[in-house]
């Protein structure tokens, strides 16, 4: 029986690496998907929360997105999250478009929108303006706000899109009430919708 040649061991090795690697990255993309089958989640609306991010209780699966992520998740009696990858029509969040986030202030101490790009990094951005939130938002006459996520300035309560090829929201309630957090799925979200192109040169 003959042994391998050099050249077939080292072959045999790139081969089994390459496969490893290929299904490392197949299973870091799955797992970047919010929703699927994960028992820890609920929807609201365009959002996502998972229930038990940041807890003992939190399964494997909510365990490894969160690594993936990269979002050290805290206790949820000190932060809950909010993702959102579509509109209120199912639409993903293109950043090549520009998006209007609507709503009121939420029931807990601190708020705060972040955007992501597809890394699920900060958006680089010239003004460096990574987040709208509740302390530097500026709110309607009647009390609510309207954020735009676009690639171009657009007023005060700006999200900028920057070069980023996908974008994601992240929106963090900081201490939430007993109200919030006994009904996760109840709390009133921000709608998210599409700007046509007359609304967005407004």
């Amino acid at each position: 029986m003959w042994a391998n040649s050099p050249i077939e061991v080292v072959l045999a090795i790139v081969l089994a690496l390459a496969g490893v690697a290929a299904g490392a990255l197949l299973a870091q993309q799955r797992l970047r998907l919010s929703g699927g089958n994960n028992p820890d989640e609920l929807h609201v609306g365009a959002w996502t929360i998972n229930t038990l991010a940041g807890s003992k209780a939190a399964n494997a699966l909510t365990r490894a997105r969160i690594a993936i992520s990269g979002i050290l998740a805290l206790d949820r009696k000190e932060t809950v999250y909010y993702f959102c990858h579509n509109d209120d029509n199912g639409a993903p969040l293109d950043p090549d478009a520009d998006w209007e986030i609507t709503g009121q202030s939420f029931d807990c101490r601190w708020w705060s929108f972040t955007l992501y790009d597809e890394e699920f990094f900060l958006v680089d951005n010239p003004a460096r303006r990574y987040s709208v939130h509740s302390d530097n938002v500026v709110f309607n006459p009647d009390g609510s706000y309207r954020i735009v996520i676009s690639r171009n300035q657009h007023g005060a309560n700006w999200l900028a899109a920057g070069n980023a090829k996908k974008i994601s929201l992240t929106l963090r309630l900081y201490n939430p009430s007993d109200m919030v957090l006994n009904n996760l799925g109840g709390v009133k979200m921000p709608t998210v919708r599409r700007l046509t192109a007359q609304k967005s040169a407004a």
